[in-house]
């Protein structure tokens, strides 16, 4: 088992026992591994800093705010509630129309973050005039407590009336491209909304959507925002992945994502990501593609579905550019005329393989030892190469020089870069540490083998070493791609060389040294450069 996929059994078995009312540290979750316990005591300090936000709870009646009067209207009963507001329907006494009453639902105990951003959302709201945004009435407070008169909408939720059940291709498109175009309404208005799912859609009686509910609204360009950096806010299952990993300048792009989720949803019954836990949910959102929604329900277009997948992008650039284009591409759809979206090719597929980039930041100093140890390969190839090549048993001493070569790098690097090592996440560090290690242990036995089956007259038969070290040399970065895309060129040129190196046996030596210098040296330019650092990872809290 991967420390990565232990850290997240325990923090599992951390969730279970919080649902059971009952605490558990790090250190009693995994007492055999202190290293672990650093890595999992940071999850969990996460864990616990996103379920301040996204853990919505349930009143009781008991727990439930007693309703102040407030003048002028008459509460009729509790409409719903979500994570901070709690609504009734109630009635404009002067008026005669039903309204939506919302309050936050701590009431009295409110605290001052929960007042601002109830503040937040009636100025936001203000300032929103559309009619597929829920409008605002009045605010004002009464007994001390805010609160919001709405406009009631009494269809019920979208997430209500899709109950798990997809819904018909075209009505998918149309009420998602309604959305897009309310959501750009906002957008426009400098106002991102943070929170788009069906559960904050409402529905009029004849089926027009309303947004609602922009309780974790944003405006654009205002950098005292109410949480900090690190901490995720919003609905797991339907934000994108920069919120997720707790980006605090998330941007209209964000809402596209949420806007592709909730067409997702009503394509295929469910939302693209859905986990056991909060947290499996977060790293589903973080670190795979959504399926296919045709490979969930065979019958969904194929157009809509390219529309759908590309909102759910990883990187904000590959999304449309704006909720605009969204609707314009599924007026496009529905119009029958051919959508501006187009389905990944090959070469582009592979060109973001390339672009992805996993290392934790704190490798970029490895680069420094990298870049200092490059040339050594090199000058003791070329040395002994010119020195000992007229020996009779050359051969033998020149792989086992490379072979020296090899194993005091890495134990040299491993040594001086200690220090880079121990900044980084346990998980990746181990993966690095062996399969490094593997790789020296591979170039020992590959030359023990080579040594035990040439004959004493064809010593020069040895130099068969060098393309068994090249290829392996190609495995180990191939290995290593998951966490850099661009090492995929770097172990494939290793594969080739290990081809052309049969060839050129006589001179093996000279190349091996020479391309260790350049791929130590291209390697930590890489990590200097931040390619292949921290381009997609969550930032670690």
């Amino acid at each position: 088992m991967s420390d990565t996929t232990r850290v997240y059994d325990l923090l599992a078995d951390w969730d279970e026992l919080r649902q059971q009312g009952k605490t558990a540290t790090a250190e009693q979750l995994c007492p055999d591994d202190p290293v672990l316990q650093d890595e999992l005591r940071v999850r969990i300090r996460r864990q616990q800093q996103i379920r301040g936000f996204i853990d919505v709870p349930e009143p009781t009646a008991a727990g439930m705010p007693a309703v102040p009067a407030v003048d002028g209207y008459d509460v009729l009963g509790v409409v719903g509630n979500g994570g901070m507001g709690i609504v009734y329907r109630a009635n404009h006494r002067r008026l005669g129309r039903v309204v939506a009453l919302k309050m936050i639902l701590a009431g009295d105990t409110a605290d001052r973050q929960q007042l601002a951003r109830f503040q937040d959302e009636a100025r936001a709201v203000a300032a929103l005039q559309h009619p597929n945004i829920v409008q605002v009435y009045e605010a004002g407070e009464a007994a001390g407590r805010p609160f919001l008169v709405l406009e009631f909408v009494s269809g019920g939720s979208l997430a209500d009336h899709l109950g798990g059940t997809p819904i018909d291709p075209r009505r998918a498109a149309e009420l998602s491209r309604t959305l897009a175009q309310a959501v750009q309404h906002a957008h426009d208005r400098g106002i991102v909304h943070r929170d788009l799912k069906p559960g904050n859609v409402l529905l009029d009686p004849d089926g027009t959507p309303k947004v609602t509910d922009f309780g974790l609204a944003k405006r654009l360009g205002d950098d005292s925002a109410r949480t900090r950096t690190g901490t995720a806010i919003g609905s797991p299952s339907y934000m994108p992945p920069e919120q997720a990993a707790g980006d605090r300048t998330v941007g209209p792009a964000a809402d596209v994502y949420s806007l592709g989720a909730i067409l997702y949803e009503l394509l295929t019954g469910r939302p693209p990501f859905r986990g056991q836990t909060v947290l499996e949910t977060i790293r589903l959102v973080s670190e795979h593609p959504p399926a296919p929604p045709s490979a969930l329900q065979p019958g969904v277009p194929k157009d809509l579905e390219v529309v759908c997948l590309k909102c759910l992008e990883k990187q904000p650039d590959d999304r449309y550019p704006s909720a605009a284009a969204l609707a314009a591409d599924l007026d496009r759809y529905l119009a029958g005329e051919p959508i501006h979206a187009r389905p990944p090719s090959v070469l582009g597929q592979m060109a973001r393989n390339l672009k992805r980039g996993n290392f934790h930041p704190n490798f970029s100093r490895y680069s420094a030892w990298l870049l200092a140890l490059a040339p050594f390969p090199l000058i003791i190839h070329t040395s002994a190469y010119f020195a000992w090549r007229h020996e009779a048993d050359f051969p033998v001493w020149m792989t086992g020089v490379s072979l020296a070569v090899i194993i005091a790098l890495q134990v040299a690097l491993h040594v001086m870069a200690r220090p880079t090592f121990l900044l980084v996440p346990p998980a990746q560090r181990r993966h690095f540490v062996i399969v490094w290690s593997s790789e020296c242990v591979g170039a020992v036995v590959a030359w023990i083998v080579v040594r035990a089956v040439v004959p004493a007259d064809r010593l020069d038969l040895m130099y068969l070493v060098y393309p068994l070290w090249a290829g392996h040399l190609g495995h180990t970065y191939l290995a290593f791609a998951s966490e850099a895309g661009g090492l995929y060129v770097q172990g494939s040129l290793f594969y080739v060389l290990a081809l052309l190196l049969v060839a050129v046996l006589p001179w093996t030596p000279l190349i091996l040294g020479g391309m260790m210098f350049v791929n130590m040296s291209a390697s930590g330019l890489m990590l200097r450069r931040g390619m292949g650092v921290g381009a997609t990872r969550p930032p670690e809290q």
